[in-house]
């Protein structure tokens, strides 16, 4: 239990850092900061935006067969209201067909998800074998049961893994944020 816990914080961590990493204090370099495209919205995003983005991609020639949306669970939440114009009755996100899992859909044809690990406001998309991620070894655990905690009866436990990200083609992803 504890073990899986600890394997839940670092993923967590794994996944912010990916997204948002400054590359200060040795925190990896995330995407949101590798210069990748860029563009703002006023109240909410809407269809032209997210088509915008897919331009902005196509435009340096990086489009893949494989790309994907990923944003927050609110604005997963508006834009599953949000209509792609008037009178169509179709939504900005889509329900995914099948055996979608949760957080999963589809906009402008492509596969979206959401995750309360991307930063509040944002939109990402674009290839995602893009993104590499490289670790050093495996996830460490070490117990230390002679600590200050001894005399209470209390056992520390401390995970640690090294890592690192690399956008190896920065053109290949686009980002929205509100403005």
């Amino acid at each position: 239990l504890v073990r899986m816990d600890l394997a839940d914080t670092i993923a967590q961590a794994l996944d912010v850092a990916a997204i948002n990493g400054t590359g200060a204090s040795n925190e990896p370099l995330g995407l949101l900061h590798s210069g990748i495209n860029s563009d703002t919205y006023t109240t909410s995003p809407d269809w032209d935006d997210l088509v915008n983005m897919e331009g902005d991609i196509a435009a340096n020639s990086a489009d893949a067969p494989g790309m994907k949306f990923l944003t927050t669970p609110a604005i997963a939440a508006t834009l599953k209201t949000k209509a792609k114009d008037t009178g169509s009755g179709l939504f900005v996100w889509e329900s995914a067909s099948g055996n979608a899992q949760p957080g999963e859909g589809r906009m402008n044809g492509w596969p979206a998800y959401y995750s309360a690990n991307v930063p509040t406001g944002y939109v990402l998309f674009g290839d995602w074998s893009q993104l590499v991620f490289g670790t050093w070894g495996t996830m460490e655990l070490l117990a230390d049961p002679y600590g200050s905690n001894f005399a209470k009866g209390s056992i520390s436990i401390r995970a640690m893994m090294d890592c690192d990200f690399a956008v190896r083609h920065p053109q290949s992803f686009a980002e929205i944020h509100a403005s």
